[in-house]
């Protein structure tokens, strides 16, 4: 599955449709949550997506919502009750407020997206809307959503594309070990000797004093900007790192590091850094390209290292 967005040039009538959309959004999962609670209490079970939707049918045209966007919406309440109550993998789900906002609308296979076309796209309930121009992979769009930001409003579509293997594949011979880490992002080594240790550019300690600025003079907006700037960094800064890994080596081993325990000794330094997100965007384009890809344990580790590297000291020493 792939994930494209495209930024919306919106009037203001289009605009204010889309926030009040919002607000009716932030109703009906606080009216489902209550239900679901309920439900809980008198019966110890959670009610069925299919009763929900049922609930629900007709209620799209009152409230000018779309009717898909309120059967996603269900979907969600659902998933996030089943994975407290059920699987027991999350904590209790919230009810929405003007701080916890709800920020999509999301749209399913039933409302038949479709591509831009000549830098329009269509967004069911609120019509067709200018928008920026990205031109989205071969393949089915299955879903999509309108997802409002501080930097402003996008629509996402999730298409499934299979890759094309003849173009992307190119065979280098090269193994490549990776010990990530957060002063140096990885520290890699392959399998002809030669060893590199990739630079942590800290995008977010240099924008740190400016949004503590921001913070201080209690301007939301503006934090959220450049928090979004930061975040948009990162993600450029992974997708070009990943890609030269990818292109240039056949097979990944990484140790697969406990970066939440990492993160309770070294702070926001480890979340800062984005490891986790370049790891993972180097196991799928590794995948996806037929390549391969290990975790392996990072359990004593630097214990089998200072062990071999003893043992080669004595044995110099004694030569």
């Amino acid at each position: 599955m792939i994930v494209r967005e495209v930024k919306l040039k919106l009037t203001k009538k289009q605009q204010g449709q889309i926030d009040f959309n919002l607000s009716q959004l932030r109703s009906v999962w606080n009216t489902l949550l209550v239900k679901q609670f309920i439900s809980l209490e008198q019966n110890r079970r959670l009610i069925t997506e299919f009763d929900l939707i049922k609930e629900l049918s007709g209620h799209g045209k009152k409230a000018g919502i779309n009717q898909d966007v309120l059967a996603e919406m269900v979907k969600n309440v659902y998933r996030a009750c089943a994975q407290w109550c059920y699987e027991k993998v999350r904590k209790k789900p919230k009810f929405k407020s003007i701080r916890n906002k709800v920020n999509s609308l999301v749209y399913g296979q039933a409302s038949k997206l479709r591509a831009p076309n000549d830098r329009r796209v269509r967004v069911p309930s609120i019509g067709l809307v200018r928008c920026s121009k990205n031109l989205l992979p071969d393949g089915k769009i299955v879903g999509g959503a309108l997802v409002k930001r501080a930097t402003g409003y996008f629509f996402q579509y999730r298409i499934r594309a299979e890759p094309n293997l003849k173009k992307t594949v190119t065979l280098t011979g090269k193994n490549l070990g990776i010990d990530p880490g957060f002063r140096s992002l990885l520290s890699t080594s392959d399998n002809e000797g030669s060893q590199e240790k990739i630079g942590n550019p800290n995008e977010f300690r240099k924008k740190e004093v400016r949004i503590a600025q921001a913070q201080r003079g209690k301007n939301k907006k503006l934090v959220a900007r450049l928090q979004r700037k930061v975040t948009n960094q990162k993600i450029d800064r992974n997708h070009k790192i990943s890609s030269n890994i990818v292109r240039e080596n056949d097979r990944v081993t990484v140790s697969a590091d406990s970066f939440k325990a990492m993160q309770r000794h070294f702070g926001k330094s480890i979340l800062n850094a984005g490891i986790g997100q370049l790891l993972l965007m180097i196991a799928y384009k590794m995948q996806s390209c037929g390549k391969g890809y290990k975790e392996v344990s990072a359990s004593y580790t630097t214990h089998v290292w200072a062990r071999t590297s003893r043992q080669e000291l004595f044995s110099t020493a004694k030569k």
